[in-house]
Parts: structure tokens; sequence; C-alpha cells
């Protein structure tokens, strides 16, 4: 896992200029601790940071081909490199080093731009070829290693993480107005573009290709529904065998090897499949808080540890500990994403760098693939209805029942009465109402006029819409997977990568390797959810293997105390001083006086509105890093 930059002039008047280039690097230090490479030649500088995972003595970057006509910068694991060396070996290829990163280059001279199609793994690369004067960037199929680009016509920037761009004389910090009225609507931001305007990201499954002063991207992978019908039985069998492969492949390393380990049933069941094949002393860690038993996971997570008798390690951070960590999270996370949750992440990849743990099997992607977010069962049953029953009596109890499964677990009876007004609308426009956080009525009183008319009033429910509608197949459960994973997966990967690399720690997601994504997108949608029932097939196959206890936990998500810690002195003074400064209110973005009330009603303990102050925290603290230096 690594950092990695680059620069490629366009105008074809001047040289890449390596200062530039080896700041660029160091602001990226926390991604490669293990050393520094760079290459500059004409044009085009590429820069690297390492942090060593596999074959520690000759896997250094950036690396030259041997006929010295191709050169690559990589951040990534290729899981598949041994079988797919092999398989070019056999072709004639000969090799220099045991590294994955050469497995790219010579795949990439095998294959040409299709390579990426025969990794599996996670990865974002870059590869200059010399004879074409020709650059490719590549990131991996579900976005799990993040590439983002800008160029202002003379010049072509790429890395791992936005700040680097900074570096570069040209490059000027512009807000992006569009994706802060997404992130504050969704929590996340949609498609290519970021919170800094002009830079975008390169999609998941996609390949950039920069020649001839032209930029093309193509994207090389989709999730498809060739929906198969297997049976249950049989179905619980292939996914246990799935999970166990994915876990396995991702156990390779040359450094020490953990998991993180939340005590629900995804990890838990990493956790069980790693122990089928991990050395006696497989680490797992695990956080908690000291706020009492509705934020503190710990007893699940201590019931696998002994079941699995895994050398298990837990933090309980304080909250002066997160307070002290904030403005450093904000810088660390590029542009606002994630809500309280996003933090946790580095004090337990903290805590496993202690322990002498460079690399942690995450989670991440359980809810996604396997129906584990109820708005996607209420939009599977609103369907179902819509297409199942002409009877306006019975429709309206099974509405009815609707509204208030998806009351209960969520946002309140509000959101379920509001759902009785959305059936007429269509899936994609109710499905991303269903995601929205925050209500018309308080983006009414949240925004200022001139910030309202600069957005529109529906821009980002639209862009939703367009992601939602792009999935080709007419199964609303499908396509409410779908743009779970384009939109609400991408961001939590987007947290799960800035936050262990804050702490120099690789966060593999053994969930989301693309064999199990797309063996999970084929299933019928009656083996994704049983009735009412979230993560049905999964939890049906961890039963097999997980105690009873962790099988049958209902959903509860990710929680922090922050609602609690806002009534304490010190966290108060800091939400006072930082969303009613007169520089939060000269952005002239929200109202001063409703930001008042919602940060006075939270600190006055009625536990309302933490999410969106949290988010407007975020939304300023990242003018302050970014803006305002």
């Amino acid at each position: 896992m690594c950092g990695i930059a680059g620069i490629l002039r366009l105008d074809g008047q001047a040289n890449t200029d390596p200062v530039v280039l080896k700041r660029m690097a160091d602001v990226m230090q926390h991604r490669g601790p293990d050393g520094e490479g760079f290459f500059v030649e004409g044009e085009i500088g590429l820069a690297h940071r390492r942090l060593s995972i596999i074959d520690l003595a000759t896997g250094d970057q950036p690396m030259t081909s041997a006929d010295g006509a191709r050169v690559i910068i990589y951040n990534g694991e290729i899981y598949n490199y041994r079988e797919i060396r092999a398989q070019l070996q056999s072709q004639g290829c000969r090799f220099c080093t045991q590294s994955d990163t050469e497995v790219i280059l010579q795949a990439y001279a095998q294959y040409g731009d299709r390579c990426a199609d025969h990794f599996n793994g996670i990865f974002a690369f870059a590869i200059w070829d010399k004879r074409q004067h020709r650059l490719l960037l590549a990131r991996d199929r579900l976005g799990v290693k993040p590439l983002y680009y800008w160029s202002d016509g003379q010049s072509f920037l790429f890395a791992s993480e936005i700040k680097a761009f900074l570096e570069f004389p040209g490059f000027r910090v512009k807000t992006n107005l569009a994706a802060l009225d997404e992130y504050l609507t969704f929590v996340y931001t949609l498609g290519e573009h970021t919170f800094f305007d002009g830079v975008k990201r390169l999609l998941p499954g996609h390949t950039l290709i920069v020649a001839d002063g032209r930029v093309l991207t193509n994207q090389y992978w989709d999730l498809s529904f060739e929906t198969r019908h297997a049976d249950e039985p049989h179905a619980i069998e292939e996914l246990e065998t799935l999970l166990e492969d994915s876990v396995r492949m991702e156990l390779v390393s040359d450094v020490p090897l953990g998991s993180f380990l939340s005590g629900g049933l995804d990890t838990s069941s990493i956790v069980a499949m790693a122990m089928r094949h991990a050395s006696p002393g497989f680490k797992t860690f695990s956080v908690g808080f000291a706020e009492g038993a509705r934020f503190d996971e710990l007893p699940y997570a201590q019931i696998v540890a002994s079941k699995f008798e895994t050398d298990h390690h837990q933090i309980v951070p304080a909250a002066r500990e997160f307070l002290e960590f904030f403005p450093r999270a904000v810088w660390h996370l590029d542009e606002p994403a994630g809500g309280p949750p996003a933090i946790p992440t580095f004090f337990v990849c903290r805590l496993a760098r202690e322990q002498g743990v460079k690399v942690l099997l995450s989670g991440e992607g359980g809810d996604e693939l396997f129906a584990g977010y109820p708005r996607a069962v209420v939009l599977h049953h609103q369907q179902l209805l819509a297409d199942g029953d002409s009877n306006l009596a019975r429709r309206w109890r099974a509405a009815r029942t609707l509204a208030g499964f998806y009351a209960r677990r969520t946002l309140g009876w509000r959101a379920g009465l509001a759902l009785f007004t959305m059936l007429a609308q269509p899936a994609p426009r109710r499905y991303a109402q269903m995601q929205r956080v925050l209500e018309p009525r308080v983006r009414a009183r949240l925004y200022s006029a001139d910030f309202r008319q600069q957005v529109g009033d529906a821009r980002a429910l639209e862009n939703f819409a367009v992601t939602f509608d792009s999935c080709p197949d007419a199964c609303d459960l499908n396509r409410a997977m779908y743009v779970d994973v384009k939109t609400y997966l991408a961001a939590l990967l987007h947290v799960a990568d800035r936050m262990s690399m804050a702490a120099s720690v690789e966060s593999r997601v053994p969930l989301l390797d693309h064999r199990l994504v797309q063996w999970a997108a084929a299933l019928a949608p009656a083996l994704k959810t049983d009735g009412f029932a979230t993560k049905a097939l999964l939890r049906q196959t961890a039963a097999r293997f997980l105690p009873v206890e962790i099988v049958n936990r209902p959903k509860v998500g990710f929680q922090t105390p922050f609602e609690v810690w806002a009534r304490q002195p010190e966290w108060y003074e800091f939400l006072r001083d930082t969303l009613l400064s007169a520089s939060a209110a000269q952005r002239g973005y929200f109202n001063p006086n409703y930001v008042r009330r919602i940060v006075d009603d939270l600190c006055g303990g009625s536990g309302r509105g933490a999410s969106l102050v949290w988010q407007l925290l975020n939304i300023e603290l990242w003018h302050r890093a970014f803006l305002n230096g």
C-alpha cells in the first residue's frame, strides 16, 4: 500500500519540475513511510511513497521494464499475481523481481490497456509508455484504492490524495458547491467530482489514457445482474467457499497481518475464515466507547475472539482524543466524507501499528452485497406490491406496514409517514429520498438564499436518480444494490483508506473480491432477502461457523457517542468557536441564526441534530485546512 503522484506536461515546451514532484510525494508520506522513489524524464515525472508489504527487498518503485520502454508506479495489492506471473512465464516473459508490481508491468506489455481485467486485487497504478509518450491510469473494480486527476490544459496531475495537488504552483483551490450540497444531502458526494472544483476522481473499474494532449476515460468493469436461480442450500455452500477463498487470498503478506473485529456479522465472518488458514497468534482489533452499551460492541467482539482464540486487542479512546484528532482527520480525508463513525478507524489502525501489524482485513461491503440496508428491502417490497396486487385495500395495508418497518429502523415515524407521499414517485426518486439525511424543511432553514439559488432545490436528488437509472436491470432490489455500491460504499471505502493510511496501515476488503461481488449480484432476489430480514443468505451461511449471539444480532450500525460528547464543556466550546465564528458566517452558505440554534440544541442535551452538526463541522474545518491554509 503506497502513495503515488505524477505530473505530465501537455504543452511540449517544458520539463517536469523534480522539486515540485518531491513536495507532492512528501505530503503523502503517511501513505508510504518505508521509502520513496522518483522518475523524471522530459515531460513526465512520477513519484512513489512505499509502505512495504510484498517483496520487501526488490519491490522498489518507480519500476522500469527490462527493455526500458515502460515505467510504473502502483498503490495496492494484486492477490493473484503469482498465478498471472506463471501464465506470463509460460508465454515467454522473464522476471527480475518477486513483486506484484512487475507482474502489472509485464501484463501491460502482454495485454495492453485491458491488463486490469486479469487482476484480482485492490489497486491504482500509472504506466508511462516512453515510446508512445502515453500515460495509462487504472483503478480497481470497486474503488478500494483512490486516484484523482486535474488538468489546466498545460499540465496533467494525478495522485492518491488531492492534497498533493496543492504543491503544484498552478493549482488553485475553489469549493465545488454542488459537492457541498450533495454531502449535506447524503453524507457523501456522487460520481467523479470532488469538493475541489476541477479535481475529478477516476471512477472504480475505469482506466484513463493521456495521449496527444487528450484525456480519455474508459470503463472496463461493471456489475451485471444476469440472475441465476440457485437453490438456497447450494447458494449457502457456494457463498462459504467463495468467502473462504477470498480471505485466504488476502492473507498473502510478507509483514504481520491481522483483522478488524467489531463483533458484527461481516468482520466476524472474515475472522472465522481467516482462522482456517492463519498462523497461531493472529491478531484482531476492536474499538469501544466508555459512554454506555448503546455505543459499545466490545462484548460481541470478545465472544468471537474467544471462540477462535485470536490474540485480541481493544481500545477505548476518550472524547478528548477524538477532539484533538478531528482537524487532522479532516486533513487526511481530503474532503468531507461520512459521519461520526469515520474517525474511530484511525484509532484501531494506530493500535494495530503499535502491535506491529501493517495489514488489516476489513468488513466493508457486506450490507451492499447482501441487502443489509432496510431501505433496499423496503424498495424491493414496494415493487412487489406494485407489480403483484391490484387490490387497493391490501396495497394500503402493505404500504402502511412498510412505512412502519422503515420508520422504526431508521428516521422515526415522520419518515415512515412521508413514504405515503413517495409511493407515486418513480423508484429512483423514492430511493434518493430514503437515502437523504437532510430533510427539505431543515435545508430551507439552513441554507442561505444565495447558496440555495446556486445549488438548486433538487439537483442532488436528480444526480442520485441518474446513478440509480444507470443500472441495467429491472429489479429494484438489484438497482438499490447497484447504486449503494456506486455511492455509499464508495464513501465508506474513501474513509477506510484515509483513516488506515493516516496510521500507515493497509486495509483489505475480502467481501469485495470481485468474484464474490459478481456472484452476489447474480443471486435471485428471493435469496437476498427473506421477507423483511436483512442479509438473509449471509446470516444463514454464518450460522454454520459463528456463535448464535453474533448471527442473531439485529443490525445496529456502528455508532459513536458524539451527542454525549457535545455536552462536555471542551466540545461545546470547540463547536461554538468553529461553527459560530465570523469566518464560518462569512462563507455565506448557511443561516448563522439557524446554525446557532442547532448547535445550542445539541450541546444543551437534546441529542438532536448530531449528524448535521458533524457535517457542518467537517465543512468548516475543510475550508480552514485547504482554503485558509
